[in-house]
């Protein structure tokens, strides 16, 4: 009982369903106005819909379903890939920059690809996402991430310019072409990898997806499973992020 009453009475949920419960006793009791109430319950109930755990879990599936978990490096690898995310600067709460949850995530499965397959060349990739926010470039704070879990020093090239997916690509590029690299494997979240594959592979590299972080996961069976939450519209809002990316990249010609 305590778990259901506090499901429900999360602020985001509550409001949800008070929203919904007042939008339909305003259709039963206003016939008269029904037209107009369209406006207000069409945006309701596509809001309630997306905030459904299901509905993120099937939007993130679109983008995850053909790749699969990598706990080692390919043979004939020649560089492994760790794309950044986004980082936190140093204020007077943190004494230094850290990284997101992202850029770690995509480190931690890095090193265990480096330490499981042995030591290869290892490129990390990523600048300044939001300059305006003062962000620290991601690239060096991942490859001081990498070198903590084990990953040899020299083995890393750090990449500090790029801001996009493109851009990664573009710096990645540089650094590997002089070294004659064209097969890589590729460390992004799993619902990223659809476009950072695509865009890889339209710069020239023969890529090995080495996804992590599946936000796609298996269904509780409990009560939150069908109840909006800000967390499943936030995994929603990140979906359409990538859709949106993909069209636009592939207007731009860069898959």
């Amino acid at each position: 009982m305590y778990r259901i009453v506090k499901e429900l009475l999360q602020p985001y949920t509550l409001f949800c369903l008070l929203a919904a419960g007042a939008s339909v006793n305003l259709w039963r009791k206003r016939v008269e106005s029904r037209r107009r109430l369209l406006f207000l319950s069409v945006p309701l109930a596509a809001l309630v819909l997306i905030s459904l755990p299901p509905v993120a879990r099937l939007a993130h599936l679109t983008l995850e379903w053909r790749f699969k978990p990598r706990t080692e490096l390919p043979e004939g690898n020649q560089a492994l890939v760790a794309l950044g995310g986004w980082s936190m600067s140093a204020d007077h709460r943190r004494p230094r920059p850290l990284l997101g949850a992202d850029s770690i995530y995509r480190c931690l499965h890095a090193a265990e690809l480096y330490r499981r397959s042995g030591p290869c060349l290892v490129v990390v990739s990523g600048g300044v996402a939001q300059p305006e926010k003062g962000q620290p470039a991601v690239g060096p704070l991942m490859k001081e991430l990498l070198v903590e879990l084990g990953v040899a020093s020299e083995d890393v090239l750090v990449d500090d310019r790029s801001r996009t997916t493109y851009e990664n690509g573009l710096e990645c590029r540089k650094l590997l072409s002089q070294r004659g690299v064209e097969r890589i494997t590729l460390v992004t979240n799993a619902s990223h990898m659809l476009r950072a594959e695509a865009c890889f592979n339209r710069l020239g590299f023969d890529v090995t997806p080495a996804p992590c972080h599946f936000d796609a996961g298996t269904l509780d069976a409990s009560i939150s499973t069908f109840l909006p939450s800000c967390d499943a519209a936030e995994a929603s809002a990140e979906a359409a992020h990538e859709w949106l990316g993909l069209v636009w990249y592939w207007l731009r010609g860069w898959l």
